[in-house]
Order: C-alpha cells, then sequence, then structure tokens
C-alpha cells in the first residue's frame, strides 16, 4: 500500500528531525516547534529554520494527518515516540507503526485505532519490528 510505505518514510523524516534539534538544542520537540511554529521555551522566539516542513504546523488535537495516516509524537523523559495509524484501517492503510530514538520501526495489524484512540504503548507481543511481512 502506497499510503503504508509513504507513512514509513514521514516517520523516518519525523526521527530525523527529531535527532537534529536534539543535536541542537538538548531535547526532543513536538510538531509545532520543530515545524518553526511554537517558540522553543514560553516567551521566546519559533526557531528560525524548522526541522519539518509546513505540513507538520498545525496539529489538531496533537495529530497531523497526511497520506491516509495519523501522527502523534509522543515526548517522554528525555525520549520521544512517533505513532503513525491509518485513518480507515484497512482502506487509507493496513498497519500501524512507531519509531523512537533507537530509529527502528515496528508494525502492527491492530485495527482498533482510531483518530481519537490511537497506540499509546508498544506491546512487545503486538509490535514486530519485521517490516518485510507487509504486504
Amino acid at each position: 500500500n502506497w499510503n503504508d510505505d509513504a507513512a514509513i518514510a514521514s516517520l523516518r523524516n519525523i526521527a530525523s528531525a527529531q535527532h537534529e534539534f536534539a543535536d541542537a538544542h538538548g531535547r526532543f520537540a513536538g510538531f509545532e516547534v520543530l515545524a518553526g511554529v511554537e517558540p522553543l521555551e514560553e516567551g521566546g522566539a519559533a526557531i528560525d529554520i524548522p526541522y519539518l516542513s509546513g505540513a507538520y504546523r498545525h496539529p489538531q488535537n496533537g495529530l497531523v494527518r497526511r497520506s491516509g495516516y495519523f501522527f502523534r509524537i509522543d515526548l517522554l523523559a528525555g525520549s520521544y515516540r512517533v505513532f503513525a495509524w491509518p485513518v480507515n484501517f484497512g482502506d487509507s492503510g493496513e498497519y500501524s507503526f512507531v519509531i523512537g530514538p533507537d530509529w527502528v520501526i515496528r508494525m502492527t495489524l491492530n485495527p482498533a485505532y482510531t483518530e481519537r484512540n490511537g497506540p499509546t504503548c508498544v506491546h512487545d507481543d503486538e509490535w514486530t519490528d519485521d517490516l518485510r511481512g507487509r504486504h
């Protein structure tokens, strides 16, 4: 599915932006900061050169929607996870994906995720890093 491939490419792009940003600023950030919309610190200025394109500038309820997928960044203590799941499971995409600072993309076939109920954690028995099995 082309949307699945686009989601994987977007995850790699977001992870790359996270690492470049962290190298420059010492921490990870959400979509608005990485896209240059919100300031790094309260009361400060937004970054001059964004790490992500304008497609990520205005998430709705923390979600960016592109190429048939929802994307969400979860910031953790000194870490992050970026989740991606289909807007319409089976139609706009077949898999849910996650990437973190280890650069490993994991996937699951769980169809239960929706806009309001996306993935929140990675269970070893549900997620695999073997992307070769995709159709």
